[in-house]
């Protein structure tokens, strides 16, 4: 098959493409001018110029391809800079639809996210929402996935927790830190996408994808511990309404770790209610473990 991937030059784009090639579909690639490095050249692969929210550019690229895997998302927007969720998370989307719709694709697989819903307090969520509604309500025969925290070897957010607590002993914590997440693999997730390229079962289905096990957050921070060969950090619980200000205030610097919309997901917990996306499609999820983290002492 002849797969269209916006997206392709992200954490989970590199896998789905790599996992593509390797089922041997040829693959065309989204790329923005200039990002170009950012894709390894194989066999197999084109690279497209274009932006997925600039229509014009898409014109023409998506003919004779099978399907459309659209992965282009932001969990952290920077509106000084035209950084947005409504340009990133909607607007690309309706694009990406528009396009596949008019160039004659019949498949759209797209990446939402789990806890997304109209009403949501986050942004983040909201958007991603919005953009499922695009996708279910075109002419395409669509499938959604919406994956909890996703890990591997390229990810932000055990990475960047591995980082905190690699330098330092302590941590801190917002709230009580027993809020549950339940982070699921980048190569499931990939794993999930090429699948349901040859499973007409999945059309017009959402499938919610969370890994194995479910832990609380703090947790979550022994195992990265134990994975990095560290004792469990000492844990800083800061209550939430003390931090909610602070975070307000400095969220604007990219070098700030959080900011409240990341923090008001985190406490909203990640976890899955409908668990049948690994019987369907015949995956055994790689569980959240230390024994599964040893990139993050790369």
């Amino acid at each position: 098959m002849k797969i269209f991937v916006s997206g392709a030059t992200g954490f989970v784009g590199h896998e789905i493409v790599r996992q593509l090639l390797e089922a041997d579909h040829v693959v065309k690639c989204l790329v923005r001018p200039g990002s170009e490095k950012k894709i390894t050249p194989a066999e197999g692969l084109e690279i497209c110029p274009g932006d997925a929210t600039d229509p014009p550019s898409l014109e023409g690229l998506l003919h004779g391809c099978d399907g459309v895997i659209h992965l282009i998302g932001i969990i952290r927007e920077f509106p000084g800079k035209g950084i947005t969720f409504e340009k990133l998370n909607f607007e690309a989307a309706v694009h990406m639809v528009q396009a596949a719709e008019t160039q004659g694709v019949k498949r759209f697989f797209h990446m939402s996210a789990n806890g997304c819903a109209e009403n949501s307090t986050s942004g983040y969520y909201r958007t991603k929402y919005r953009a499922e509604k695009s996708v279910s309500e075109s002419t395409l025969k669509w499938t959604i996935f919406r994956p909890s925290i996703i890990f591997g070897r390229e990810d932000a957010f055990a990475n960047m927790l591995g980082k905190i607590i690699g330098k330092s002993p302590a941590v801190p914590v917002i709230g009580d830190g027993n809020y549950r997440l339940a982070p699921v693999a980048v190569e499931d997730v990939a794993a999930c996408f090429i699948k349901a390229l040859q499973m007409e079962s999945s059309e017009g289905k959402a499938f919610q994808l969370c890994g194995p096990n479910e832990v609380t957050y703090n947790r979550l921070l022994d195992i990265i511990a134990e994975a990095l060969n560290q004792h469990p950090p000492k844990k800083i619980h800061i209550p939430s309404r003390l931090i909610k200000p602070v975070v307000a205030l400095l969220q604007s610097i990219p070098q700030f770790p959080i900011t409240r919309d990341q923090m008001e997901m985190l406490l909203a917990e990640n976890i899955c209610q409908d668990k049948k996306w690994a019987n369907v499609f015949q995956i055994k999820p790689i569980a959240f473990a230390s024994e599964n983290l040893g990139y993050l002492k790369n």
